[in-house]
């Protein structure tokens, strides 16, 4: 399925019916405040440079449904602990679905990456990037020694690793100026 969404979207571009979209790639879960801070930072870069952004964090309420109330971390952690794994699976694909239609959908992906944050979905999502050669653009604060040299070897596909999110958004402006 995930094929036919990336042809559609290329299609899309190629007509210039769709606009150039990104995906911002991030832990989420292993963070206080669900990755949602870089993300807030870097989106009005982007929107100056008319780029759509797909947020997860945005997003995730939608995807996930909680009950009425309730918090989609406390929701997720119930379903865990009370031994609920056929529900958990479910909401898992449907977050699954929509974040990797939503990377296959997409110009480039920017991602930012912490050493000392956990994450297994970002992961899954740079493997389907790479997969469908989308561009991975790595915005890190990290000192690039200390980052896996596995991970590394995803950008340098077909993307670059910035260590100042104003270097990741000049190169983008040079990248994918609006002509």
């Amino acid at each position: 399925m995930l094929v036919i969404y990336r042809l559609i979207y290329l299609i899309g571009r190629y007509f210039k019916v769709l606009p150039i979209q990104t995906y911002l790639a991030g832990a989420m879960t292993a963070c206080k405040d669900n990755g949602a801070d870089w993300r807030e930072k870097i989106t009005p870069l982007l929107e100056v440079m008319e780029v759509k952004i797909q947020n997860p964090v945005k997003d995730e309420v939608k995807k996930i449904k909680p009950p009425e109330g309730m918090d989609y971390k406390d929701y997720l952690y119930k379903l865990k602990i009370s031994g609920k794994r056929k529900e958990l699976n479910e909401v898992i694909k449907r977050i699954k679905k929509a974040d990797l239609k939503a990377v296959v959908q997409s110009d480039f992906i920017i991602c930012f990456w912490q050493n000392n944050v956990p994450t297994v979905g970002t992961i899954e999502e740079l493997v389907v990037a790479s997969y469908f050669k989308v561009p991975i653009y790595v915005y890190t604060k990290d000192n690039i020694s200390t980052i896996n040299e596995w991970f590394l070897s995803f950008p340098f596909k077909k993307g670059e690793v910035f260590q100042h999110r104003s270097e990741l958004i000049g190169f983008l402006k040079g990248k994918y100026r609006r002509e």
